[in-house]
């Protein structure tokens, strides 16, 4: 499993660390998230605060597939009757993933 578990306290003061995707070989850098950090893609416009997702060690892309099939499972409106096509996106088409 690559779920992460910590094993200390919280310190006072974060880290913030930025990574910028210009190629897909960016996608293949590894990450280690704690499970009290935060994700944000402001290109997507896509925040996930702490507590969003267990701590784990993966890549970028495995980082963003993550987040996709989190949001995935808490919107109800992505299946079933009320998954209209203007509930599954802004120009009417699927959502899809982030390797697509």
């Amino acid at each position: 499993s690559n779920e992460i578990k910590g094993g200390g306290a919280i310190p006072k003061f974060g880290t913030e660390v930025e990574v910028k995707v210009k190629t897909a070989d960016d996608l293949a850098r590894e990450v280690l998230k704690s499970d009290t950090a935060g994700v944000k893609v402001p290109e997507l416009g896509l925040e996930l605060d702490e507590g969003g997702l267990d701590g784990l060690y993966t890549t970028v892309e495995g980082l963003l597939t993550k987040m996709h099939t989190r949001l995935l499972d808490a919107n109800p409106f992505h299946s079933g009757d009320a998954a209209t096509k203007h509930h599954r996106s802004n120009d009417g088409g699927d959502f899809c993933g982030p390797s697509a």
